[in-house]
């Protein structure tokens, strides 16, 4: 199984070091799982935890969790389904430092 994990933390900003951290295991641990494509149900929620996202963007691909830009709702890559979307924005002023 590939995970999309390690694209997950550099969109994020983040090191796989930063990940192993905040799961409380050793980087070299988080590595060896990761290659392996063999986490416990147990793993990837601690890991989709850490970085704010629902465990199943763990497993699919960016096509997959990509939606087009004219749409209003998504279909599920597992079961079909459409489920509706909104985005709501909130622009932050930025400092003026």
């Amino acid at each position: 199984m590939k995970l999309r994990v390690t694209e997950i933390t550099k969109q994020q900003g983040l090191t796989l070091k930063d990940l192993a951290d905040k799961i409380n295991v050793s980087r070299q641990s988080l590595a060896n799982t990761l290659l392996k494509g063999n986490p416990t149900i147990e793993t990837l929620s601690k890991i989709a935890t850490a970085l704010e996202v629902p465990i199943w963007q763990l497993l699919v691909s960016p096509e997959e969790v990509q939606l087009p830009s004219n749409t209003l709702s998504v279909k599920c890559p597992h079961c079909g389904n459409e489920f509706p979307v909104s985005v709501n924005v909130e622009l932050k002023p930025k400092n003026k430092d």
